[in-house]
């Protein structure tokens, strides 16, 4: 951070606007990709086990499919992660390697449903109500993803959050922290 009160702050700034914006744009990229990725082993996991459980039959729509299958794979890593944390196997290439051989065990349900959505975009036809609602949802999307992709800089995120989960990273396991109080509701 730029101490403003320093005769030379202005000099130092404008030396250092490049490698401040590639930061950017690199933590831009990242989270971009995070998530990306994060929506595609959701959306795999969740399609193979209702596969396995005979529910994906089911699943009329494309965007019934779609949902319910990154709600059900998305619940399963929360819970799969709770589970190896609570457990002290809270270890980031651990997470990364499972992760991975998911999306292995989940490949052709990934890949049947981009052919299906790449072959449903040929049949789409909007009426003007439509295409108004889809323009409205579009902007505010696009207003809205700008704030998503900067750092936190909350005080309830850099209070109780962050310090809890980076406890957690740092131990390796999922336990109690009375020294970070605002985690540990109700007081």
């Amino acid at each position: 951070l730029y101490i403003v009160h320093h005769h030379h702050w202005l000099e130092y700034l404008e030396k250092d606007i490049p490698r401040i914006f590639s930061a950017i744009w690199l933590y831009v990229i990242l989270k971009l990709l995070w998530v990306a990725g994060f929506l595609v082993l959701g959306y795999g996991l969740g399609r193979l086990v209702l596969d396995l459980c005979r529910i994906s039959d089911e699943l009329d729509t494309l965007e019934d499919d779609f949902t319910f299958s990154v709600a059900t794979g998305w619940g399963l890593i929360g819970l799969g992660s709770f589970l190896l944390g609570s457990m002290g196997f809270l270890k980031p290439a651990l997470h990364i390697t499972l992760a991975v051989l998911l999306l292995a065990a989940s490949h052709r349900q990934i890949i049947s449903f981009a052919g299906r959505l790449k072959s449903s975009w040929t049949d789409i036809e909007f009426s003007r109500i439509e295409l108004f609602l889809l323009l409205v949802i579009s902007t505010i999307a696009i207003w809205g993803i700008p704030p998503s992709l900067v750092p936190e800089w909350g005080f309830d995120s850099l209070n109780s959050h962050l310090p809890e989960a980076a406890a957690y990273l740092r131990e390796g396991v999922i336990s109690f922290h009375p020294e970070i109080n605002f985690n540990n509701f109700p007081q």
